[in-house]
Parts: structure tokens; C-alpha cells; sequence
């Protein structure tokens, strides 16, 4: 076996690809890596699986949805730096780099990044949604047109509209920059005074450029002021391939200033030719329908004389009036009928309110006798008495219930007077006498302090060190006095 002419270990196909996986990521933790995109796949899980290269080598990787989340997508042909660290995936062999988070390193793919990331917020938001667009006039009136005025876009917007011989249409120039980030506020602002007046629709519009110079156009102020617009807003900016974020956010957006210019002026002489074909077609369908009436009208008169028609009228006139009278002589005989229901009906009621009549009369009779005035006027004046009596009553319990209050207040107020305020007079002396006696005390010491050392044994002592019992020595600066403590004062 090879086993048994080399020194090394034989491994499996796992143990070998563990082996190298663990090389890697240990080498390999966090390392940056710069190239260019040239294949991307963004998987249905959120993956997101593609291939850097340079003039030379590719690598794959793969950055998962947990890292990529909210973040813009790249595109291929994008100049990236990858963070992350190098991996291998033990069921191919394959190894592949791990990507934790990137940035775009060449300018037009930043901006592509700022452009998506923005694009989808905007999106979110509603912002390109059909409730916000406008309906264009079929015939404007009166049209703003928002442009550089000596630029291509306006010579081509010109040229279109002598072209189509629109007169009708009225044409106002704002000029404006249309370059750069400058130009941002100065369209903003030529949208906002173009909405003080009653023009029909507003036309922005410039000619092709780099990407650079037409990426004010994808401005989120600018995308924000077209939505917020009572007036429609077109577009006809740059190439045919460009589309902005002020396309989306616009009423309609074409290719270029041509395309948009087209779409709003009608052609005069379309018009007078569609108009001219709308006569023509009026008159033929008038005509054939006279040819119709008159075809009509001869075909009746050869079909009846007027023999034919007046026996036909007066068959006519003998049914009408055969069923008249058929129709008269069943509507008298229901009438009759109801007639004869209505009366057995009356008879049967007028009975009924009699008999309920005459009793209520009965009822009536009946209350008025048990009614008597004089008592209801006794009733009341016994009210009336012994509402008095609870009144009387009321008033007494409440009168003796203040004077119940009254004496307690000054019992309360004697208690005070007569046995807790001396009470505290006696406490107040008591704090004083403390109060002198600690004061005194204090000062004791504090002479002593002054004039005495305390030694015992030679050696000065503090009070706090001494007990009842113990020989002291006071020395002063004329003499020395033998001492020997016998109270203690706490």
C-alpha cells in the first residue's frame, strides 16, 4: 500500500477538505479584497451569490442574506471592496470568499448604489405610484417649458413646434441650469413659480450627457417638488437608454426633449384633416340616411292606397271601441261589487263604535262619580303637614349634632390648654437644663483644654481614656497637681 512508503497520514476526502477549511479561515479571518464584479446572482432565499475578477484571476463569493439585507445591489461591471474572510465549502472542495460587507470603489458605481438605495425608499413611499399622476390636456393652452434656453433641448423643442405649426399652443421659457448639483434648487425653483400661474402642463427638458452630468435628475428634493406639483409635469431628459427618478415621479416621461415635445403639440394640419375626415364622414352618414328615409317612404306609399288604409283604420277603430265597451261594462260591475262590500262594512262599524262608545260613556260615568275633589284637596294639606313635621325634625337633629361637634372642639381645645401645653413647657425646661448642663460642660473641658495637659504616668491621655479610679497628673505651665478621678459625667 502508499500508506507504507510515506511517513505522512493517510486522510479521507472530509478530513482533507476540514483540514484546509480551517487553514483558510484562520489565515484568512478578515482580509479585504478588491476587484471587479463579472457575474451576480441574487438568490430566492436573499443570497446573494457572484464572481470578482482582475486582469488575471476570479474568485467566487457568497454573502448571505443576514449581511446584504438592506443594502444596495450591485451590478456587474462594478469596482468593489469586499470584507469578509476566505472559506471553503467541504461538500464540493470548493473555496470561495465570505463576504461581510462591501463598498463600491469606482465613482459611477457609487452613485448606481445611491441611486438603487434611493429608488427603493421613493418606491416604499408611494411616490411613483399612478395616484400621483396627473391627466395631460389633449390641447394645452399655455406651455411652461423648464430648460437651459440657448441648449440643444430648447432648439429641438423650437424646431418641433414650428415643424407642427402648434400656434395654438403658447410656449413660456424658464431658464434654468441643468447641470450638476446647482442646478437642483434652480429647477425647484422654476417648478414652484410655474405653479403660481394657469399653465396647462410643464415640460422638463434636456438634451443627452454622462451619466455624471444627468444624475441631478435623481435628486430626492427634486423627485419630492415634481410629485407636489398641481400642474402635470413631462419629462424629456437625455438618452433613450436614461431613465431618472423624475421620470418615475412624472405625470409621463419620454426619451428625449423631441419625443416629449411631440407628445404634447398637436399637429395643425393632422388636425385640420382629422377634422376635414370628420365632416366628410358626418355628410355620407346624413346622406345615407336620407337615401334610407325616402327609400322607406316610397316602399309604404306603393304598399297602401288610401282605400287600404282607411278601411284598415276604421277596423282598427271597431275593436277600440268593441273592447271599450267590454272594459266599461266589467269595471261598473266591480264597481258595484266594492260598493256593496264598502256598505256591509260601514253597517258592521258604525255597530262596533256604538257599543264601544256607549261603554266608555258607562266608564266615564263611573269616574266622574268616584271623583271628588274635596278629597284629593285633604290629601295634599296632610302632605304639606308632614313635610312641616320632618322639617322641624330635620333641623333639631342638625342642631344637635352642631353642638355635639361644638363641645368636642372644646374639650379638645381645654385638653390642650390645661393638660398638653404644660406638658411641653416642662419638656421645653427639661431641653434647656440639658441644653445648659452639656453647654457648661463643654466649656469645662474646653478651659482645661486650655490651661492643663492630663498625663498619667508621664504620658499625655485623652478624657475618653480614663475611668473612675485612675490617679491623673494636671500640668500647667506654673505647676503640676495630682488628680483622681471619681465621677464620670456621660
Amino acid at each position: 500500500m502508499l500508506a507504507n512508503n510515506f511517513s505522512k497520514n493517510t486522510f479521507s476526502v472530509s478530513e482533507i477538505n476540514n483540514l484546509a477549511k480551517n487553514t483558510l479561515e484562520n489565515n484568512f479571518s478578515q482580509v479585504i479584497v478588491q476587484g471587479e464584479i463579472s457575474s451576480f446572482t441574487n438568490h430566492s432565499s436573499g443570497h446573494w451569490y457572484f464572481t470578482i475578477k482582475d486582469t488575471n484571476s476570479s474568485l467566487d463569493c457568497v454573502m448571505f442574506a443576514g449581511y446584504n439585507k438592506g443594502k444596495a445591489k450591485p451590478s456587474i461591471g462594478n469596482k468593489v471592496e469586499l470584507l469578509g474572510k476566505l472559506t471553503l465549502y467541504t461538500a464540493s472542495g470548493r473555496y470561495q470568499f465570505l463576504c461581510m460587507n462591501y463598498q463600491i470603489a469606482d465613482y459611477l458605481g457609487n452613485l448606481q448604489a445611491r441611486l438603487e438605495a434611493l429608488r427603493k425608499k421613493l418606491e416604499a413611499e408611494g411616490l411613483f405610484s399612478s395616484i400621483y399622476k396627473k391627466p395631460l390636456p389633449k390641447y394645452p393652452r399655455k406651455i411652461a417649458i423648464i430648460t437651459a434656453i440657448n441648449s440643444a433641448a430648447a432648439n429641438d423643442i423650437l424646431r418641433v413646434y414650428e415643424n407642427k405649426k402648434s400656434y395654438y399652443s403658447k410656449l413660456y421659457f424658464f431658464n434654468s441650469l441643468m447641470q450638476g448639483e446647482a442646478a437642483v434648487n434652480d429647477i425647484i425653483s422654476n417648478i414652484i413659480k410655474a405653479n403660481y400661474y394657469d399653465f396647462d402642463v410643464i415640460l422638463l427638458a434636456r438634451g443627452g450627457g454622462s451619466k455624471e452630468d444627468l444624475f441631478c435628475f435623481n435628486n430626492e428634493a427634486l423627485v419630492r417638488q415634481i410629485v407636489k406639483s398641481k400642474i402635470p409635469i413631462i419629462t424629456g431628459l437625455g438618452h433613450e437608454i436614461d431613465v431618472h427618478l423624475s421620470d418615475l415621479a412624472a405625470s409621463k416621461y419620454y426619451a428625449t426633449p423631441t419625443a416629449a415635445m411631440n407628445a404634447i403639440c398637436f399637429d395643425l394640419y393632422e388636425e385640420l384633416m382629422y377634422l376635414d375626415n370628420l365632416s366628410n364622414n358626418f355628410s355620407k352618414s346624413i346622406k345615407s340616411r336620407l337615401d334610407k328615409t325616402e327609400k322607406d317612404l316610397l316602399y309604404f306609399a306603393s304598399k297602401f292606397s288610401k282605400k287600404d288604409a282607411l278601411i284598415r283604420f276604421n277596423n282598427y277603430k271597431n275593436i277600440l271601441s268593441y273592447k271599450h265597451d267590454i272594459f266599461n261594462n266589467k269595471l261598473s260591475k266591480n264597481l258595484n261589487n266594492k260598493n256593496i262590500k264598502l256598505q256591509a262594512k260601514q253597517r258592521q262599524l258604525n255597530t262596533k263604535s256604538q257599543e264601544i262608545l256607549r261603554i266608555n260613556e258607562q266608564k266615564l260615568a263611573k269616574y266622574t262619580k268616584n271623583l271628588n275633589q274635596e278629597n284629593y284637596k285633604n290629601y295634599i294639606k296632610s302632605y304639606i303637614l308632614k313635610l312641616e313635621n320632618y322639617k322641624h325634625l330635620l333641623n333639631s337633629k342638625l342642631t344637635n349634632k352642631l353642638n355635639l361637634k361644638n363641645q368636642k372642639i372644646l374639650n379638645t381645645k381645654n385638653k390642650f390648654n390645661f393638660i398638653i401645653k404644660p406638658k411641653i413647657k416642662e419638656r421645653i425646661v427639661k431641653i434647656e437644663n440639658f441644653h445648659n448642663v452639656f453647654k457648661s460642660r463643654k466649656e469645662f473641658l474646653e478651659s482645661i483644654k486650655e490651661y492643663a495637659r492630663l498625663m498619667q504616668d508621664n504620658k499625655g491621655v485623652e478624657l475618653n481614656q480614663l475611668k473612675i479610679g485612675d490617679e491623673i497628673d494636671l500640668k500647667s505651665i506654673d505647676c503640676i497637681k495630682r488628680a483622681k478621678i471619681i465621677k464620670e459625667i456621660k
